[in-house]
């Protein structure tokens, strides 16, 4: 099986809120929030299109590791 693919594995957006914003809660002084998203994409041949090319070793067999699972996230970061 040829293993060529392409995989985008992580996006993160990020936006830093702005201290004008921040002046008006006195014990913040810093606050980010993230867009997080993994997995995204995976560009591989169509007559392999349910494989997982991650899954295959050097000698041509399988370890048998779970499909990557696309997933999306939000984090709050805050410094006091």
């Amino acid at each position: 099986i040829d293993k060529t693919f392409t995989k985008l594995r992580e996006v993160t957006f990020s936006y830093a809120l702005p201290s004008s914003l921040l002046s008006r809660i006195k014990f913040i002084k810093k606050a980010e929030a993230s867009l997080i998203g993994r997995n995204l994409y995976l560009f591989f041949p169509k007559k392999y299109k349910d494989v997982d090319p991650d899954q295959f070793t050097q000698r041509g067999g399988s370890d048998l590791q779970t499909p990557s699972t696309r997933r999306f996230g939000f984090n709050l970061n805050l410094t006091f």
